[in-house]
C-alpha cells in the first residue's frame, strides 16, 4: 500500500520475490526510477555464487524499458562482467551500452595467510593464536553441521561466539546478526549465508576452517575484514581432506544429465497425480528416490522452472514454493540446457583447482 501511494522511496527485495506474480504486477504499475542489482555476480553461471533466481532479473529489466539499471559486485572476472551485461540484456532492446567501472581489488591492510593443518586440534590452536591478536571476526565453515561443531569446540574453550547458518530460523539469524553488528559478541562461526549486509568496520580477522570453492569466493569473504583500513588478518586453514566437501557441492550444483532427466520423471509424476504441491525443497527431497543430495534437488527444480516445465510461486513468509506442472511440459528446452551445464561443471572444477593452486603457492 505504501508503494502504491508513493510513500516509499527505496525497497529491498530478494530475487526470489520476482516469482510472485502479484509482486510483478505491482511493479508494472509503479514509476521505478532505478533498478539496482547487488551481488550481481550471482546472475552469472560463471560466477562463484550463481543463483538461478537471479536469472529472472533479465525479465524484470525487459519489463521496465525506461528504468536505468545498476549492477554491482565486489568480485567479478572479465567473463563474469560480460555475462552480467548479457543476462540483464544491457545494450540491446533499445538500451544503450552500459558503462563499466572497475576500481580494482587490492586491500593493502589485509594480511592473507594459508596454514597447512592435519587435524581439528591444529585448526583450533591456530584460531586461539589468531583471536589472541585479532579478537573480532568471522570463522567460515563450509557446512551447517561443521558450523555447529566448531561453535561447540569454541564454546568449550570459553570463546564468546555465535553460530549462523541458513538452517536456523529467521528470528534466530536476525538476533545473531544484530548482536554481532552491535558489538555484543566478538566472533561469529558461520557458513557463507553470513555475508550480505555484514558491514562491521572493526572486523580484525576472517578465518576459513574449510577451503572455499574458488579464489573469488575466498576474496569476497575475506573482504569483510578491515573495512576501517586497520591491519586485519585473513587465514585459510588448509587440510586436503576438506576438498571432498567442495567436490560434493560441485556434484550437487552440476548434476549429471542422467540424474536431471530421471528426477524430472519423478517430479512430473507427483505433480500429475496431486496437482499443485506446496512444500519446501527439503520436503521435496524426502519424496524423491533418484537422489538424496538436497543440493541436486534444489538445482534440478531451478532447471525445470527455467526450462518452462513447472511454475513455482514463493509462499509469503515461508521457505517453500507452490509448484505446478506447466501446460505443455516438453523437455526439449531442458535438453538444450544440458551441454551448458556440462561446461559449468568443468568451470566449477577449474575454480576449485584455482584455489588449490593458491594454497599451494
Amino acid at each position: 500500500a505504501a508503494l502504491r501511494q508513493g510513500r516509499t522511496r527505496l525497497v529491498y527485495v530478494a530475487p526470489e520475490r520476482f516469482r510472485n506474480p502479484g509482486f510483478q504486477k505491482l511493479l508494472a504499475a509503479l514509476p521505478i526510477r532505478l533498478l539496482a542489482v547487488d551481488e550481481a555476480h550471482c546472475i552469472s553461471q560463471w560466477g562463484h555464487d550463481f543463483r538461478p533466481d537471479y536469472i529472472r532479473l533479465g525479465q524484470v529489466v525487459r519489463s521496465l524499458p525506461g528504468t536505468p539499471v545498476m549492477a554491482l559486485t565486489a568480485t567479478a572476472t572479465p567473463e563474469v562482467r560480460q555475462d552480467i551485461v548479457t543476462q540483464l540484456g544491457l545494450g540491446i532492446n533499445g538500451r544503450s551500452e552500459p558503462r563499466v567501472f572497475v576500481r580494482g581489488f587490492r586491500r593493502t591492510n589485509l594480511r592473507l595467510v594459508v596454514s597447512s593443518v592435519s587435524t581439528h586440534e591444529e585448526k583450533l590452536d591456530r584460531i586461539d593464536r589468531i583471536l589472541a591478536d585479532f579478537p573480532t571476526g568471522i570463522i567460515y565453515c563450509s557446512t551447517r553441521k561443521q558450523t555447529e561443531r566448531v561453535g561447540e569446540l569454541l564454546a568449550a574453550k570459553k570463546v564468546k561466539r555465535l553460530v549462523y547458518h541458513a538452517g536456523l530460523t529467521d528470528e534466530v539469524r536476525r538476533e545473531a546478526q544484530e548482536r554481532f553488528m552491535g558489538g555484543e559478541i566478538p566472533v561469529v562461526v558461520a557458513t557463507n549465508a553470513f555475508g550480505m549486509g555484514v558491514d562491521r568496520a572493526d572486523l580484525r580477522c576472517v578465518i576459513h576452517w574449510d577451503i572455499p570453492g574458488s579464489v573469488e569466493a575466498y576474496y569476497q569473504e575475506v573482504g569483510r575484514a578491515g573495512r576501517d583500513g586497520i591491519l586485519s588478518h585473513c587465514e585459510l586453514l588448509f587440510n586436503y581432506a576438506d576438498v571432498r566437501t567442495q567436490k560434493f557441492f560441485i556434484e550437487g550444483s552440476n548434476p549429471e544429465p542422467r540424474l536431471i532427466l530421471a528426477l524430472w520423471d519423478e517430479v512430473r509424476s507427483i505433480l500429475q497425480a496431486e496437482g499443485p504441491v506446496t512444500s519446501s525443497l527439503d520436503e521435496w527431497k524426502g519424496r524423491l528416490i533418484t537422489t538424496d543430495n538436497s543440493i541436486s534437488v534444489n538445482t534440478c527444480m531451478g532447471l525445470y522452472d527455467r526450462a518452462g516445465l513447472i511454475h513455482r510461486a514463493m509462499e509469503g513468509g515461508r521457505r517453500c514454493y507452490t509448484t505446478r506442472l506447466a501446460y505443455a511440459a516438453d523437455t526439449a528446452g531442458l535438453r538444450e540446457m544440458l551441454p551448458g551445464l556440462e561446461e559449468k561443471r568443468r568451470r566449477d572444477l577449474e575454480k576449485l583447482n584455482g584455489i588449490l593452486r593458491y594454497v599451494s603457492s
